[in-house]
């Protein structure tokens, strides 16, 4: 009896790669042999990783045109909690990270979450080819330096569906702009913090107040990724829809407010924490 080459999250994970790959000239290869993508030989990596990358394989791999290799997709089950599967997984990122090859992994949260119309795996690689094109631009003199600073909130990109803005958050700032107008809350624009742990962890903290001395605050984490400093960008999002949602809920009375002052001394605790990237303070 035959196996199947992909299990089933394994095979949305292959669709999503595909739809976005055809908007950009590219090609998804699945269950491709590490030491078919990156050069081992004569490299003077350790005997024990170089017989890994000759047995380990990639879940996928997305080319240019050209067939070259652009990055690669890892789909972490439920399996890959379990020592072995840890060290395996620690190895296989410590190649990448040799090879200097970027190497994005994911669970079944970025299939199944939506955040402004994205799901997470569709965003992180339709904007993997945008900041390439962008960084090639600036390179080539076509965009100034200083036009160069890069934040999807204010870029949009044409898909084959129609022109869509990047900005994982747009939706989740609509919503308290309407709670704000209708005065459910007394203040629309949300305070939040991205933050990296010791570990290369992405952090985030967002909070905002639902009355004059009240508000709500959620924090989330993110697994560190090889892509750039713009992956940042994905866990601000994140962060400012389940603040949305938190706002609701206690609006609702089903959730739970705290004291502002609360809520600040979290925030100069969590500043302290970690590595801080950007931040906005409203107040």
């Amino acid at each position: 009896m035959l196996k199947k080459l992909l299990n089933l999250p394994e095979s949305v994970t292959d669709a999503l790669l595909r739809e976005v790959c055809q908007d950009f000239d590219a090609h998804v290869f699945a269950k491709v042999r590490v030491a078919d993508v990156l050069k081992i030989e004569c490299s003077g990596i350790p005997d024990d990783m170089y017989k890994y990358a000759l047995q380990a394989h990639f879940d996928f791999v997305v080319s240019n045109s050209e067939h070259e290799p652009l990055f690669a997709v890892e789909f972490d089950g439920p399996t890959h909690s379990e020592p072995d599967s840890k060290r395996r997984d620690g190895m296989k990122n410590e190649i990448c990270e040799r090879f200097d090859f970027s190497l994005l992994r994911i669970n079944r949260r970025y299939l199944d979450n939506e955040f402004s119309s994205w799901d997470v795996l569709r965003w992180f690689r339709t904007v993997f080819f945008v900041k390439k094109d962008r960084d090639r631009r600036v390179q080539s003199g076509e965009i100034s330096y200083e036009d160069s600073i890069f934040d999807p909130m204010f870029v949009s990109v044409r898909t084959k569906s129609g022109w869509r803005s990047l900005e994982l958050e747009r939706t989740a700032r609509g919503k308290l702009g309407e709670l704000f107008r209708s005065g459910r809350i007394p203040f629309y624009v949300p305070n939040w913090i991205t933050a990296r742990d010791g570990n290369h962890r992405y952090r985030a903290l967002a909070w905002i107040a639902t009355d004059e001395e009240r508000g709500v605050m959620v924090e989330t984490a993110m697994q560190y990724h090889r892509l750039g400093d713009w992956v940042q960008f994905a866990i601000r999002g994140i962060v400012l829809n389940h603040l949305v949602l938190r706002v609701q809920s206690a609006l609702k009375g089903e959730g739970q407010t705290q004291p502002c002052g609360i809520l600040k001394a979290k925030a100069d605790e969590f500043r302290h924490k970690y590595d801080t990237i950007i931040e906005l303070r409203v107040g």
